[in-house]
């Protein structure tokens, strides 16, 4: 289970890191200003749910490996 947790929390860590890079979309909105932010927030909502993800799965991972035991 945490292998799996490891892979999903990595990929979507991974899709909020390259989506600072390459954005979602690119066309005129008529409030930019609001479907930037939008993005924005979606972007490090992301990012941060996909490092706890990562987090507590090498968590998981490593106690499974010092103590042999989940």
């Amino acid at each position: 289970m945490a292998w799996i947790v490891l892979i999903f929390g990595t990929a979507l860590f991974l899709a909020g890191i390259v989506g600072q890079f390459f954005g979602l979309r690119r066309t005129t909105v008529k409030n930019h200003d609001q479907r930037r932010a939008g993005v924005l927030v979606l972007r490090i909502v992301c990012g941060v749910v996909g490092f706890w993800l990562v987090a507590v799965s090498v968590a998981h991972v490593a106690h499974l490996s010092a103590t042999g035991r989940w």
